[in-house]
């Protein structure tokens, strides 16, 4: 009888077993045919040169203008940075792009003299890019004549809008006058200045965290 009872127990384990590994089975299944974590080279990532000598990996989505527009590992989020902190791009085809060198864009128009904004609020060019800077000194005898102060710094201004212009500047900064006269001589004025190009932004972006 003991032994009747101790097969009777061994035939309930069995069946309960077989059940068991039966209805774990499908679980056991679904974890062998999980796909595997996203690997770096799985995001086709490129590696960004940057001017400071670092070397960050992004996923290059475009470039437009002066923006490079891009995307962080494993993120959707599109940001963007100014293009001149890029020296070069090597992309994850293989492909080097040099930044620095890269041309105008096709369809860009040269900027009159006349559209260069003039500004002496910082602010105002807050976010741009900085394209040049300007330190010069102008007298009445560099325009052959002599002429009151505010008519000299007008004069000075349009020398360096014209400048700007030709480095496709939207935006002059002012950023410091001084006039300079001595007893017997003409007056000269003392100009510090910067050009700004304003950048074109889509809608929706997020400037990149610093």
């Amino acid at each position: 009888m003991e032994m009747e009872n101790h097969a009777g127990f061994r035939n309930v384990f069995v069946h309960a077993l077989t059940i068991c590994l039966l209805l774990g089975s499908p679980l056991l299944a679904s974890r062998a045919q999980s796909p595997p974590a996203p690997t770096a080279s799985a995001q086709r990532l490129d590696t960004f040169y940057m001017k400071n000598g670092k070397k960050k990996l992004y996923e290059c989505i475009r470039l437009a203008g002066d923006s490079i527009y891009y995307r962080y590992p494993k993120q959707s989020t599109t940001y963007h940075m100014n293009r001149n902190r890029v020296i070069k791009i090597a992309h994850s085809n293989g492909e080097t792009q040099d930044i620095q060198k890269a041309p105008t864009p096709a369809g860009s128009r040269p900027v009159r003299w006349q559209d260069v904004t003039i500004t002496r609020e910082k602010t105002d060019v807050r976010g741009m890019r900085l394209l040049d800077k300007y330190d010069e000194k102008l007298g009445s005898s560099n325009i052959h004549r002599r002429v009151k102060a505010s008519k000299l710094e007008k004069a000075a201004i349009i020398q360096l809008q014209k400048r700007a212009a030709l480095k496709r500047a939207t935006h002059l900064y002012i950023e410091e006058v001084k006039f300079a006269t001595a007893f017997g001589e003409p007056p000269s004025v003392h100009i510090k200045a910067a050009a700004y190009r304003k950048l074109s932004l889509p809608k929706g972006y997020k400037p990149q965290a610093r």
